[in-house]
């Protein structure tokens, strides 16, 4: 079967048949085997901030950093523009940052640095 095409319709081989996943008859049981490691990673998550520095002078004001965070820590400021004359990306919810630096990964520009520090708990749990 080298370099033989195949019509639509043309019986292919066993092993290249396709099946049709059904996710109803799926065997494992979803909740117990994700939902522990997603709460563990919301915990450790939870005891991290982060800061975000941005630097304003070479922002395109591109929106990627803002639609990739999912704090919605950023935003485009409306009124005021850089020097180039770029509305630039600016931190409105700093506290809420978790330092997951998705914003500084898609920047194209490379102009946000993300910090992380770990949040410091009292005798009676709390940060």
């Amino acid at each position: 079967m080298k370099n033989k095409l195949l019509h639509i319709g043309d019986n292919l081989s066993p092993s290249l048949q396709v099946k049709k996943f059904n996710r109803n008859t799926c065997s494992c049981d979803a909740t117990t085997k994700v939902l522990p490691k997603a709460a563990y990673k919301k915990e450790v998550m939870n005891k991290i901030k982060g800061a975000v520095v941005i630097n304003t002078d070479r922002c395109k004001g591109c929106d990627l950093c803002v639609v990739a965070c999912p704090y919605d820590v950023l935003e485009l400021a409306r009124k005021k523009v850089n020097a180039s004359g770029y509305a630039y990306a600016q931190a409105v919810k700093a506290e809420a940052c978790v330092g997951c630096a998705a914003c500084g990964t898609v920047c194209p520009d490379g102009c946000i640095t993300v910090y992380r520090m770990k949040v410091k708990e009292n005798s009676d749990g709390r940060a």
